[in-house]
């Protein structure tokens, strides 16, 4: 996937983003991009190139142009490389609705984590899927959920990825 990103430059002839939603966007297409098989995502760019608010091609960084202030979308990707290091995508779990993303990843030690969102409006999903317990984090790592033991999951997507870390059998 080639040189790809979101500007958070605010002001007439911008797209008006901010950080929270460029978080969401690099974290979801990252996702997508794995589900997809895409190998390489490059992603545009490390650092701000300039300091003007204003002006698109200063604002395509997940850091400030002077490197010493991150923006949420690398507390977002640091987070997803985190959480999802030694784990391999198994599937996507259909849900009966192509805007819901249910992705499942496995490690070697059969630990799983789903990781959810939707790219609609925000609404409640059934997933089949047995578990004896866990924890939901938000797509920053904040801990915003447990999990009781069940065959199934009843879980809110919203249009930010959530992370489901399931405790095994």
């Amino acid at each position: 996937s080639g040189e790809w990103g979101y500007s958070t430059a605010q002001g007439p002839g911008t797209a008006n983003m901010n950080e929270y939603t460029q978080a969401n966007y690099l974290v979801r297409m990252f996702l997508i991009n794995l589900l997809s098989d895409i190998p390489i995502s490059i992603w545009y760019d490390w650092k701000n190139d300039g300091t003007d608010l204003s002006n698109r091609e200063h604002n395509f960084g997940i850091v400030q142009n002077d490197i010493k202030v991150t923006k949420k979308a690398y507390l977002a990707v640091n987070v997803l490389n985190h959480k999802l290091s030694g784990y391999r995508l198994i599937s996507r779990i259909d849900v009966g609705n192509p805007n819901d993303y249910i992705l499942h990843f496995k490690n070697k030690d059969n630990g799983n984590i789903l990781v959810c969102w939707t790219s609609k409006d925000k609404h409640t999903v059934t997933v089949p899927f047995k578990y004896s317990g866990g924890h939901i984090l938000s797509m920053f790592g904040e801990k915003v959920g447990e999990i009781k033991k069940a065959s199934q999951l009843s879980l809110e997507v919203i249009n930010s990825p959530k992370y489901i870390i399931v405790t095994n059998n």
